[in-house]
């Protein structure tokens, strides 16, 4: 899904700000207050490269699970 939103028509999603947003939000909570959340957010934050990375080398397709009649 993260491939197909920084290519997505009409302009993608930049990474880069994705990454700052996760700071900024990191910043919010630490200054809040809210531990979970700020660790939570600075995780994500430090980890965006990689997640980039693997994102960019994946022909990830969206499927649904049919799970009519499993018990």
């Amino acid at each position: 899904m993260l491939m197909h939103a920084r290519a997505r028509a009409g302009g993608g999603i930049d990474a880069n700000l994705v990454k700052e947003l996760a700071f900024l939000l990191f910043r919010v909570a630490d200054g809040s207050g809210w531990a979970k959340d700020a660790v939570s957010f600075n995780n994500l934050a430090t980890s965006w490269t990689e997640i980039t990375d693997a994102a960019g080398g994946l022909d990830v397709e969206q499927i649904a699970l049919d799970l009519e009649g499993v018990r």
